[in-house]
């Protein structure tokens, strides 16, 4: 992540940060083990989804892939 912190797409510096769960309140997190229980839900496995901010308004889903293809295989790209 280090090497594209930063990097132009669009004319616009990104920033690039691991996608992660939202930190729960106590008791969010006591409704949440309820269910889990009364439904056997297990734990979702961890993310390799990454958080791209900062995006131009311009940049669209071929531009990203293009950029990202270079470093792996992308597998889906959301844009709001």
């Amino acid at each position: 992540l280090e090497q594209f912190q930063g990097k132009e797409i669009e004319g616009r510096p990104i920033n690039l940060d691991m996608s992660t769960s939202k930190p729960q309140t106590p008791s969010q997190n006591q409704k949440f083990q309820d269910r889990a229980k009364k439904y056997g839900d297990t734990p979702s496995q961890p993310s390799d989804t990454l958080f791209i901010g900062n995006l131009s308004f311009q940049a669209d889903r071929d531009t990203l892939k293009e950029y990202f293809d270079q470093h792996g295989t992308v597998l889906g790209i959301r844009i709001p």
